[in-house]
């Protein structure tokens, strides 16, 4: 009777082998290839990074933007995206150039501690100071 040879994991693919130089220090996240697909850089940053920590960052890979062009313009070593609540304020009047009307624009949510709890000195602007809040 033969040993039946055990299934061989097989070559590593490149996307493993630079998973591993990231996470051994190799690699740093800043020097994946300028060709990569944005998509495609992201999830190995992202696995990457989940091997090294333990943390499952697979909620974050989930986006609606085109991560090619995040990638490239707006977002250096992107990984993905935090979901934020957001608010809206509106509808506010707005006479100008490009908006002739009543817009509604989006906001980040505000805080809802009140300023009576805030330390005296947290409600006043310091010295020489101007304030951009409103009461």
């Amino acid at each position: 009777m033969t040993k039946a040879k055990s299934a061989s994991a097989g070559p590593r693919t490149a996307r493993e082998e630079t998973i591993e130089a990231l996470v051994s220090g190799r690699l740093r996240f800043h020097e994946l290839p300028d060709d990569l697909p944005g998509e495609e850089a992201a999830g190995i940053r992202r696995e990457a990074l989940a091997r090294i920590t333990g943390a499952s960052l697979e909620a974050i890979g989930h986006h609606s933007f085109d991560a090619s062009i995040a990638s490239k313009r707006n977002c250096e070593n992107l990984i993905g995206v935090a979901q934020i609540p957001m608010g809206v304020v509106g509808p506010l009047t707005v006479h100008g150039d490009h908006v002739d009307g009543d817009v509604f624009v989006p906001r980040e949510p505000s805080s809802h501690r009140s300023t009576a709890a805030a330390p005296p000195s947290a409600s006043r602007a310091a010295p020489g100071s101007t304030s951009t809040t409103s009461g």
